[in-house]
């Protein structure tokens, strides 16, 4: 309601405060000089000389009160545009220099992950990717007004508990996929080797919720999926506040790449190679082999 009146992206005399503030006690003097001379039958005589004046200010000081006041309001209304106005205008460069400032910290992470990401051959989060990124863990500094930019604990959070979480669930399902080979549970052992890449990629998507990464599919290989999950336990560590080299990285890549092996040596592809495609393929194989025999 206030703003409907006070309007400040109109000209102040444009505005409906200014208005009312002018043309009210205008009007109500008006009515009043009327409802004063009917009610005792006065009649203005502009050539009735100094004692017709007189006689009009002493029955109408009410009216000329009342009249008077529209200069002061309208002056307060006028007063107080400005004021909005330089607020506002206070306001806009102050988003302006925030914004300024979120550009130039988006620029410089743009450009130090971006050689992180060439020279350690990233696979899942390319260069495009650190854009939306940074704006899922920066982005609430400038409606925060937070100059020192630090990143959302929120997300940091997330990324924290999906790496553990990634590292809790491998060591067990290593060991369940370990027990199957032994056994020589063919079928056992791949499909707790599909279930298990399944499940990491449910996780990495889940993980969009809190920062924009890419999607990815079941059908991703599995080095990409395994590689997928290295590279945000990277990003963590580039993400945090209180960047430390042994927090850089918590995920255990050997146990990863022994996994791989063992699941490439059992199936009989390259490790390079593997993804869901190939273990349906190998438990195809083997139905086949074992009903030729």
């Amino acid at each position: 309601m206030w703003e409907r009146l006070t309007a400040p992206d109109k000209t102040v005399f444009k505005t409906p405060l200014f208005l009312i503030s002018f043309w009210l006690p205008v009007v109500l003097s008006i009515i009043m000089f009327g409802l004063i001379a009917a009610s005792d039958g006065l009649t203005l005589s502009i050539m009735g000389g100094s004692e017709a004046y007189s006689l009009m200010v002493e029955r109408m000081k009410v009216p000329l009160i009342v009249l008077s006041l529209s200069v002061p309001l309208s002056g307060l209304v006028i007063s107080n545009h400005r004021s909005m106005q330089l607020v506002k205008t206070i306001q806009g460069q102050e988003r302006k220099r925030m914004y300024d400032l979120y550009y130039d910290h988006q620029k410089e992470l743009c450009i130090t992950l971006g050689r992180v990401i060439e020279t350690e051959g990233w696979v899942y989060i390319e260069k495009e990717d650190l854009p939306l990124i940074h704006r899922s863990v920066y982005r609430h500094n400038v409606d925060q007004k937070n100059d020192s930019f630090p990143s959302s604990k929120t997300v940091i959070k997330a990324l924290e508990s999906f790496v553990e979480q990634s590292n809790s669930y491998l060591g067990s399902q290593e060991k369940e996929i370990s027990r199957h080979i032994t056994k020589d549970n063919f079928e056992s052992a791949l499909d707790a080797i599909a279930v298990t890449f399944e499940v990491l990629v449910s996780n990495i998507n889940r993980l969009r919720a809190f920062i924009l990464v890419r999607p990815l599919e079941s059908s991703e290989k599995y080095v990409n999926i395994l590689k997928a999950i290295c590279e945000l336990d990277i990003l963590k560590g580039w993400l945090r506040e209180d960047i430390v080299e042994e927090y850089r990285t918590t995920f255990d890549e050997s146990r990863l790449n022994e996994l791989l092996i063992k699941v490439a040596e059992y199936s009989g592809f390259s490790p390079t190679d593997l993804d869901k495609g190939c273990l349906i393929a190998a438990m195809q194989l083997k139905s086949f082999r074992e009903n030729a025999s």
